[in-house]
C-alpha cells in the first residue's frame, strides 16, 4: 500500500475511534442519565476490554446497546491497532534496509 494511503488510513482509524467514544459517551449519558464523565470512562473501558465492571448499564436499552456497542467498537479498536501495527514493522524494516545499504556504501 503507498505510504500515503497508509497514513490516511491512520489518520481515518483514529478519528473513527474518537467518534466512536464520542458516540458512546453520549448514548451512556442519554440513556443510563450517567454525567459525561461517567459516560466516557464506561466508554473507554469497554472500548479497551477492561471491564471494571463498576458501572453497569441498568435499562434495556443500555444492555442491548452496550452489546451492540462493544461489538462494533472492540472489533474497530483492534482492527485500528493492526493498521498502526502494519505501518509501524514497514517503517522499521524499510529503515532496517535503508540503515543496512548506507553501511555498506
Amino acid at each position: 500500500m503507498p505510504r500515503d494511503k497508509e497514513k490516511g488510513l491512520i489518520v481515518l482509524c483514529f478519528g473513527m475511534l474518537f467518534g466512536l467514544l464520542a458516540f458512546g459517551t453520549f448514548f451512556f449519558h442519554y440513556v443510563e442519565s450517567w454525567s459525561y464523565v461517567d459516560s466516557f470512562y464506561f466508554t473507554a473501558v469497554t472500548m479497551t476490554t477492561v471491564g471494571y465492571g463498576d458501572l453497569v448499564p441498568h435499562t434495556p436499552e443500555g444492555r442491548v446497546g452496550v452489546a451492540i456497542f462493544a461489538l462494533f467498537a472492540v472489533g474497530f479498536a483492534f482492527y485500528s491497532l493492526n493498521v498502526l501495527a502494519r505501518y509501524s514493522m514497514r517503517q522499521r524494516i524499510e529503515h532496517g534496509h535503508w540503515l543496512k545499504k548506507r553501511r555498506t556504501d
